[in-house]
């Protein structure tokens, strides 16, 4: 019979280092999951996700993608939907954090700001420019290719990409992200569509992991 292994459980660390530090050595756990969201809004994104990569090189954890990672993927890939939800869900403290000049950070945090503002003003014309003026940036963050450009960046995006993962079995358990979508019983309702195709369930999460790795 196999002896159970003492897990550690870990989530949503958003950069908080010392958060993290202190729940890493709060228990004698024999191995560590992390389900994801160790980056953003915290002032510390970029050493929490480090250390949590080089403990998944040592196979002592088990690192998960969330969709705070996700979006964070997405925007080093030009997608300009997953840029603009992840800089206004605290992204924009990783590119600080990254060296990311600061007339682009202080540019983003205004025009965030602006949509904010317009969107709670009630005027239709106003929130109308607000977005267009942030979706504007947007396209010359992507166009010009900014973000692939710092040598902090894509380390992480490479780093998530070789280590972090969709799903995974241990003993017997299936561990997962705390936002896959599940239905009404409790059963797994992923569905991810590559190339015409709908995957569905497990199936969903074995391509979409076969899709990082690629």
């Amino acid at each position: 019979v196999t002896e159970p292994v003492k897990l550690r459980v870990i989530s949503d660390e958003h950069g908080a280092e010392v958060r993290f530090d202190a729940l890493m050595s709060g228990t004698d756990a024999e191995h560590t999951i992390s389900l994801g969201d160790a980056i953003d809004r915290g002032p510390a994104s970029l050493k929490v996700l480090q250390k949590l990569i080089d403990l998944a090189k040592s196979g002592d954890v088990t690192l998960f993608l969330g969709n705070h990672e996700i979006m964070f993927l997405g925007a080093m890939q030009g997608n300009q939907d997953l840029m603009e939800n992840w800089l206004y869900n605290g992204g924009i403290e990783v590119l600080k954090e990254a060296g990311v000049d600061s007339a682009i950070t202080d540019e983003l945090t205004s025009l965030i700001n602006g949509l904010v503002t317009a969107s709670q003003s009630g005027d239709s014309k106003v929130h109308e420019q607000a977005i267009t003026n942030l979706d504007s940036y947007m396209k010359q963050l992507i166009d010009s290719n900014i973000l692939n450009q710092n040598n902090v960046l894509t380390q992480a995006y490479n780093d998530l990409h070789e280590y972090g993962n969709v799903y995974a079995v241990r003993d017997g358990q299936l561990y997962l992200h705390a936002g896959t979508p599940v239905d009404e019983k409790g059963r797994l309702s992923a569905e991810y569509i590559r190339d015409g195709q709908t995957y569905t369930g497990v199936g969903a999460l074995e391509q979409m992991q076969a899709d990082l790795r690629a």
